[in-house]
């Protein structure tokens, strides 16, 4: 795995020579530098790196990757390790003292912004902490809070009557509004809980922090702006959106729904005041995220009032947005039911 564009010469306060929009083949190869007493690497574009500046901090994140099996590449610093990872996110800026969703804090520095990383200081080259023939993506659980966000909460090293819950409830809203889903919530808390605080919360306890009523509230704002794709997503979720046959429609009541009153009539019902811009902005993104194309169910299922009536099994099955059907009978389903006329 390449973490490297390319090196150049340094000295103990830094790179000594130009690499900021220098071409790869500009830059020196590792055989070349490495006969100097100070150099440094210029991070790959699709690479990130968090420097966790503490030894034991590092020494937990090192635990976790290790347990997990998580596949990364560490090096140690003069005073913690700096961690290696895939970036899929081309939209970041590099950032000092972020918090990290399991609770520690690192500066983050990504490739694609010019990075130069010391590797070797006065004849003293920085030893490899963690090693492996591929790398992850950053994972959910280490990507970096928002500045605003970074500054709210602190939860490294709590211990029992240092107010862990009373941290914790108010966190889930906090991950919540940086994209996070419940689920990864919930594995991330259980991360913190087995390997950040000082003393482990009890199973049950952690269950009922974590429990589905905490998650209620629902964040649509990022450092207090709105955020279409959020509330898309979440619309998509809840309304079971797809794209049939070349059109929008969202399950209700049994069935799938064309055209977008019906998602509209939802936003407004959980953000009253929201701006006809920002419907329009959630549609278009809702639009172009539901892009794969179903087809209606084929015609062994039929919607009835009271439920599903699947002609092959010959039974009444209850709804499910699984089958896609777009239109019910308003009767309900008699299986004793008789017609002369149609007898």
């Amino acid at each position: 795995m390449k973490l490297y564009r390319g090196y150049v010469k340094s000295n103990e306060k830094g790179a000594i020579e130009k690499f900021k929009d220098v071409p790869d083949e500009k830059l020196r190869t590792l055989d070349n530098v490495k006969k100097f007493d100070s150099y440094g690497g210029i991070l790959a574009e699709d690479i990130v790196m968090l420097d966790v500046d503490s030894i034991e901090d590092s020494d937990k994140l090192l635990d976790i990757l290790d347990d997990l099996d998580y596949p990364c590449i560490a090096r140690f610093t003069e005073h913690g390790v700096h961690f290696y990872f895939k970036n899929t996110n081309k939209n970041k800026r590099n950032g000092t003292k972020l918090l990290l969703p399991i609770g520690l804090v690192a500066d983050v520095k990504y490739g694609y912004n010019s990075t130069f990383e010391p590797l070797k200081i006065n004849g003293e080259e920085r030893e490899i902490a963690l090693t492996g023939d591929e790398l992850g993506e950053l994972p959910y659980w280490l990507r970096p809070l928002s500045k605003r966000n970074s500054k709210k909460i602190k939860i490294d090293n709590l211990r029992s009557g240092d107010g862990r819950n009373e941290t914790l409830y108010p966190y889930i809203l906090t991950l919540q509004s940086e994209g996070l889903s419940k689920e990864e919530i919930k594995k991330t808390f259980n991360l913190i809980n087995k390997y950040i605080f000082e003393d482990p919360l009890p199973v049950e306890e952690l269950e009922t922090i974590t429990r589905d009523e905490a998650f209620n509230k629902k964040v649509f704002y990022v450092d207090g702006k709105f955020s279409p794709n959020l509330f898309g997503d979440y619309l998509i979720s809840e309304l079971n959106i797809k794209q049939i046959n070349g059109q929008l429609h969202s399950y209700d009541d049994g069935v799938y729904v064309a055209g977008t009153k019906i998602i509209e009539s939802k936003m407004l019902e959980i953000l009253p005041s929201i701006r006809r811009s920002n419907r329009q902005e959630v549609l278009s993104y809702i639009d172009i995220k539901s892009l794969k194309n179903y087809s209606s169910q084929d015609a062994n299922f039929i919607a009835f009032k009271n439920g599903v009536y699947n002609i092959k099994e010959k039974r009444l099955e209850p709804y499910t947005p699984n089958i896609i059907i777009t239109n019910k009978i308003d009767y309900d389903y008699g299986p004793s039911a008789k017609c002369s006329l149609v007898d």
